[in-house]
């Protein structure tokens, strides 16, 4: 079953669902160097690696199994994956908190 705040995006011709679980935040926060202000301000003119890992955070939010080096191989529209994630974050701008994962327990997603 679906949850309410998951983001679907098509990756390989298949639907995955984007999630902001706090594991999800608090592995891009550890990525940024664990400060939110200075993941804001990179995020204004972000790299593709930038783009990816946080797909890939959002992705084990909302219980895919896709690693991040299948990710970087992957056939995806990366404006649809830029969309997905401000979405995903938009849950923040609106008094949400982020969720429980449905993954369960998340494997460590990695540096970039």
């Amino acid at each position: 079953m679906t949850h309410p705040s998951n983001i679907s995006i098509k990756i390989n011709g298949a639907d995955e669902q984007l999630r902001l679980t706090l594991g999800a935040l608090a592995s891009i926060e550890t990525a940024f160097g664990g400060d939110l202000g200075a993941m804001k301000e990179r995020l204004m003119n972000p790299r593709i690696s930038d783009i990816l890992f946080i797909l890939h955070a959002l992705l084990a939010g909302g219980g895919s199994l896709l690693t991040l080096e299948v990710l970087r191989a992957s056939d995806l529209d990366i404006t649809d994956a830029a969309r997905g994630i401000a979405k995903s974050f938009e849950t923040l701008g609106k008094g949400g908190a982020p969720g429980k994962s449905q993954a369960g327990n998340q494997t460590e997603t990695g540096a970039l």
